[in-house]
């Protein structure tokens, strides 16, 4: 790891190597959910109201999912960075044994679960139907759901993100296709089925992919639960920090309605249009966790350090070019939207502060990505309850008394640069962090 990898050219070719596909499959992975709404706005009215219902509920399996596979790219990067392949194969075993298991798990509990909860946020007669079939169908598939990001973490491990965004590139192009096809003998179900059916076909595939590099899962008879324990221990934190992104949002659209529902249109809309500028940098920003575990599983915290510092770096400069793009881009954006009148003039002004925010989120989410690497989960958990949670509770209520709805607009900028901050200054002084920069402890 200390060798080309370990220079600055090295670091960059590595970062970029990664991070550019990474970075495009994450933005392939905005698509599937305004195709889906648009399919089921052919339905009609009722369907695309149940889709809002179910929504949150379908973050739940995103929030598994990805908090699983990325506790086991952490853990089976810091095996292959020690040069142990093996254990890194028995790493990758437990995690997809796991991953099978809790899907089975969330499949089970959404059974039971989802319509009562349904019910809870409100959904009542024909609305509540639809909404429960469609969660119904995404629950029964949990465990592809779980599977297919946990096979593409070894993969991820290994430093290639190219396989994924093939997966969700073709899968993003095939569940269009399917939605049409499904939807006109099964109604909103199908459109379920479609994303399910794609998620089976990419976890067969990816699977393929993998065995091809040498991956096949072992040692079921030498199950440990010592390595459950560790994969628990990096996982929980991940999934937890996930779950709070949807209290965020309920949040921000619980003081946004009262505004009007003009406003709370164009902050759905608005939001749709945030994620396609940031995500892809977030998924460039995450090459950091494979590449620094493997470092730091060699031992090497200044390669460590160097990962989190160059992707970051990359990252954010990527970041300040985007939020140009963002604001030149906004009146169109605004056009395109469809919505007029004091919709249209709001989503305006929310696109300008996303502008502002939006270097923010590579600085947050590296630190986020390079504490995992080194084994500290804990710091997106807590960071996570703070800028989710806590910080949109107090401050909303005052910026929007202050200042009206663009003082909501300020306060999640205002969040989101304290959190990008706190976050640097924590994983720059943290004792790994220190110790990759030679600095006495």
């Amino acid at each position: 790891m200390s060798g080309a990898m370990g220079d600055s050219a090295g670091t960059r070719s590595a970062i970029m190597r990664m991070g550019l596909p990474a970075a495009a499959a994450m933005f392939v992975g905005t698509l599937y959910a305004p195709i889906d709404l648009w399919c089921t706005a052919r339905l009609g009215s009722v369907p695309v109201v149940a889709v809002s219902f179910a929504a949150p509920l379908f973050f739940v399996l995103m929030a598994f999912s990805v908090g699983l596979s990325q506790a086991a790219t952490a853990l089976i990067g810091r095996q292959l960075g020690a040069g142990d392949k093996a254990e890194a194969q028995m790493m990758w075993t437990h995690a997809l044994v796991l991953a099978a298991v809790v899907g089975i798990g969330l499949t089970l509990l959404g059974a039971w679960g989802v319509p009562h909860l349904l019910a809870g946020q409100g959904a009542t007669g024909e609305t509540l139907r639809l909404a429960s079939g469609f969660s119904a169908v995404l629950f029964g598939g949990a465990a592809a759901f779980l599977l297919v990001a946990t096979v593409n973490s070894a993969l991820l491990a290994e430093g290639d993100a190219k396989p994924n965004f093939w997966f969700l590139l073709v899968g993003c192009i095939t569940n269009g296709v399917l939605n049409f096809m499904l939807m006109r003998a099964w109604g909103l179900a199908g459109i379920a089925a479609s994303t399910v059916i794609v998620q089976l076909v990419g976890l067969v595939a990816l699977y393929l992919v993998a065995q091809r590099r040498g991956w096949s899962m072992r040692g079921l008879g030498q199950l440990r639960l010592a390595t459950f324990g560790a994969l628990l221990r990096q996982a929980l934190p991940n999934i937890a920090n996930m779950l709070m992104i949807p209290v965020a949002v309920f949040l921000v659209t619980r003081q946004v309605a009262t505004f009007g529902e003009e406003a709370v249109a164009a902050y759905g809309f608005a939001l749709r249009i945030e994620h396609l500028f940031s995500m892809p940098l977030i998924g460039f920003v995450s090459a950091v966790l494979p590449l620094a575990s493997r470092a730091r599983g060699a031992g090497d915290l200044g390669v460590a350090y160097q990962m989190w510092r160059t992707g970051l770096g990359l990252a954010f400069v990527a970041a300040l070019v985007s939020a140009v793009l963002l604001v030149g881009l906004a009146p169109q954006l605004c056009v395109t939207s469809g919505l007029s009148g004091p919709a249209f003039n709001y989503l305006g002004n929310y696109l300008d502060y996303a502008a502002i925010a939006l270097p923010a989120y590579p600085v947050l989410f590296s630190v986020v990505f390079f504490m995992q690497a080194l084994g500290r989960p804990e710091y997106g958990m807590w960071m996570g309850l703070a800028r989710h949670c806590l910080a949109p509770f107090c401050l909303l209520p005052l910026f929007a008394a202050w200042l009206g709805l663009p003082g909501i607009w300020l306060a999640i900028v205002v969040i989101a640069w304290a959190a990008a901050c706190v976050a640097f200054w924590l994983g720059l002084n943290s004792e790994s962090s220190r110790q990759g920069r030679g600095m006495k402890v």
